[in-house]
């Protein structure tokens, strides 16, 4: 049971902490009863912030890869794995099964 956000968080738009930016959109799924939040950076390596049950956030973290993209990652849980897809540098698509959790 995740705790209700405080109030001065709840129907608010707020930065993501950590100074975060993307050229892209960002993809979001939710993993483990965390909310893991992917973006392109500038770049254009992977990187990822996880918001925990207590509504802290990670900080920014480069997804362990040398896969970079000139696109919007997309992301996903399956089958309990958590799933990164991505354009590659060469056009083909890549996904990456071997994420963890924060």
């Amino acid at each position: 049971n995740r705790p209700t956000p405080p109030p001065d968080q709840q129907a608010q738009w707020a930065p993501i902490p950590g100074g975060g930016s993307t050229p892209s959109a960002p993809a979001a799924t939710a993993f483990q009863g965390n909310l893991a939040l992917f973006v392109r950076g500038g770049d254009d390596r992977l990187y990822v912030n996880w918001l925990v049950p207590n509504y802290q956030w990670t900080s920014w973290a480069a997804v362990p890869s040398r896969r970079s993209t000139p696109s919007t990652p997309a992301a996903t849980v399956l089958d309990d794995d958590l799933t990164l897809l991505v354009r590659g540098e060469d056009n083909q698509l890549y996904l990456n099964f071997t994420l963890t959790g924060p």
